[in-house]
């Protein structure tokens, strides 16, 4: 097998798991040789990244590397923060091997060996009549002591730096270097997912010095679900990224193909221009971005084929939410720079719902997005009149709507609910794909006892059914299959 062409055997390594690519490897020496570029694109093909100096510094360095930066095509840039209620809650429990090792090599010291270390490296008194198990045991609470001390003094000068690195500028610069030297990039990712298992570049190191898990944000219900402070920190880090990211690839001049968000804020207040002295309410520079230049970031995005957008998964989404904003009214703002945008998505939540009504209104109007062809809306809130008039002002080809609240929606008139969103595709020229989906739960109709009542609250109101999909090949045929399917369910 090992005389196999490089071609082949980069086939059969690409289709394997991390795992079995080393085991791969390790068989022989001209597999290990063979299989490098499948090696790199499974470790370095979607890289994740903090906003801390050393996480950046990683990036930077394999930006310079020959092999690494050729593979690299999607950056994911976790929404690391530091807040003080997370410092709080840092303990004296050993983490690290290092740690574990110091802690046990104390449990195996002898009781008149801990009494008289305790003597010689602290300046505490023991008096003759103390127990010497009381010295061991006080030689174990200096140590973890320290440990909880120093754990929080790393903590802290982490949150120091990423606080100097926003004000500075240094992080966009860093960042600007990075994505000028990855020919093959095509997707930047700014996530609030942090897994443990698989943790970001800098992360494990970040875990051993501070002995806690980092923090992105994600919903705590122990913790900070109803902490507003915690809360604004960490939307202030999501806008503060979101212009670091888009500062850069400014700055890079680099075309990207998908960028997905999650935790998106309601609101995004920039700079007006780069030479304003006031930094945003994130506390992001102007030189970081302004929006002066987003009309002139258009030509970045001309490529732009998907945006994804996740709300931020918190009732204290920006709270007290003035008369004359709406949420996510900000999207239009930047609409000019994604002018050529062909699939949108954007999925809520259900802790707020009434307060993103208004996000179909906001991306009706047909300056808005003009090139889309893809729409799909998940867990957000909408008024049918608003869906309609998005359906009418742009040229879709596929519309996705699943588990969403129709806020009109009346079960025994069908035109004020899915039943109006029908009949307007009724007069579309280019739709080839439809879903309207609730998620299904057979289970609990049939335990509920709650009968038709729960059963109409789960299903599409004014169709009668959980799901209604309409696929076809052409607009034509799907014209026909929407017909089709209407009459099936006797719907006028």
């Amino acid at each position: 097998m090992n005389h196999l062409p490089i071609e082949v055997i980069e086939m059969i390594a690409g289709d394997l798991s991390i795992e079995d690519l080393h085991s791969f490897r390790l068989a022989c020496r001209d597999f290990k040789a063979k299989a490098q570029v499948p090696f790199f694109d499974a470790h370095y093909g979607i890289s994740s990244f903090m906003v801390t100096r050393d996480s950046l510094q990683t990036l930077v360095n394999f930006s310079k590397h020959d092999t690494k930066r050729k593979r690299i095509r999607e950056i994911r840039i976790c929404l690391v923060t530091f807040t003080d209620s997370h410092r709080a809650r840092i303990t004296e429990d050993p983490l690290s091997k290092q740690e574990m090792n110091e802690y046990n090599a104390l449990l195996a010291v002898p009781a008149r060996q801990a009494r008289d270390s305790l003597d010689s490296s602290t300046e505490s008194f023991v008096t003759a009549e103390e127990d010497q198990g009381r010295a061991f045991q006080r030689l174990l609470e200096e140590y973890l002591k320290k440990l909880k001390r120093s754990r929080r003094r790393n903590y802290g000068r982490h949150m120091s730096q990423q606080f100097a690195l926003r004000r500075s500028g240094t992080d966009i610069s860093m960042l600007t270097e990075a994505l000028k030297n990855l020919p093959a990039l095509e997707t930047i990712s700014i996530t609030d997912e942090f897994d443990p298992e698989c943790p970001t570049w800098g992360a494990r190191q970040l875990q051993i010095e501070t002995g806690i898990i980092p923090t992105t944000g994600k919903p705590d219900p122990v913790h900070w679900w109803y902490n507003p402070t915690d809360v604004a920190v960490h939307l202030d880090m999501r806008r503060h990224v979101f212009a670091l990211v888009m500062g850069a690839v400014a700055r890079s001049q680099v075309k990207l193909k998908h960028f997905s968000i999650q935790g998106v804020p309601y609101r995004m207040d920039y700079p007006k221009t780069p030479t304003s002295r006031r930094l945003s309410p994130a506390g992001t520079p102007a030189t970081t971005f302004a929006e002066s230049s987003i009309p002139g970031m258009q030509p970045l995005f001309v490529n732009l084929q998907s945006l994804t957008l996740t709300i931020f998964e918190n009732r204290y989404n920006d709270p007290a939410i003035d008369a004359v904003d709406t949420p996510l009214d900000w999207i239009s703002k930047f609409a000019p720079a994604f002018e050529n945008l062909r699939k949108l998505s954007i999925i809520g939540h259900k802790g707020n719902p009434h307060e993103e009504t208004h996000i179909v209104n906001t991306l009706s109007p047909a300056n808005v997005f003009p090139n889309l062809l893809y729409f799909a809306l998940e867990i957000v809130p909408f008024n049918v009149v608003d869906l309609c008039r998005f359906i009418n002002n742009h040229s879709l080809e596929g519309l996705t709507i699943y588990d969403c609240t129709c806020l009109e929606a009346d079960p025994y008139h069908p035109f004020h609910s899915y039943g109006r969103v029908l009949e307007t595709l009724k007069n579309t020229t280019t739709m080839c794909c439809l879903k309207l989906q609730n998620p299904p739960q057979p289970d609990l109709w049939a335990t509920t006892g709650l009968g038709r009542q729960f059963q109409a609250r789960l299903l599409l109101p004014g169709i009668g059914t959980n799901s209604f999909i309409v696929e076809a090949s052409d607009p034509c045929a799907f014209q026909i299959a929407l017909q089709d399917r209407r009459e099936s369910l006797n719907i006028n």
